[in-house]
């Protein structure tokens, strides 16, 4: 089955996910109704439109004060590791994320972190074992924008 969004909703992203359900991230500080109008597709038939009303609440028990006030992306520990890292990052509000990974030359090796996330501190377990020893950065970005970017050595 595959899902196809014939409207979007107005307040908020949608992601499509590989088991044809999608995912729905509000915006900022919305509260309130949204909708959206989509149709499934079987392999033969289309089915009718259909509309998903979608209701975010203020997040009871989520206390905004508890937020840190910036974006920040920490040092991985330990480093240099063998293999296994953990690097740690805070997000002000929900924001759309990506961590990758750079080996020397500036190729792209990794993108462990890629989706919309909340408030608060993330982990993330870095596990660089089909990696050969050296130095790699990791650059974190919020909404597009680089949050920090740090080095890190692995040795075998």
């Amino acid at each position: 089955m595959i899902s196809l969004v014939d409207s979007k909703p107005v307040q908020g992203e949608l992601m499509l996910n590989r088991d044809g359900s999608f995912t729905y991230y509000p915006q900022p500080g919305f509260t309130g109704y949204d909708s959206l109008t989509y149709t499934v597709y079987d392999g033969q038939d289309l089915s009718t439109p259909n509309v998903a009303v979608i209701y975010v609440g203020t997040g009871a028990g989520l206390d905004p004060a508890t937020y840190p006030e910036h974006f920040t992306l920490s040092q991985n520990y330990p480093n240099p590791f063998n293999t296994m890292t953990t690097i740690e990052y805070t997000l002000s509000h929900q924001a759309f994320v990506e961590l990758t990974v750079y080996n020397t030359l500036g190729n792209q090796i990794s993108l462990p972190v890629r989706d919309y996330q909340t408030p608060g501190v993330h982990t993330v377990h870095f596990n660089g074992e089909s990696l050969a020893s050296g130095i790699y950065s990791y650059i974190l970005k919020a909404d597009g924008n680089v949050v920090g970017k740090h080095k890190m050595v692995l040795l075998k």
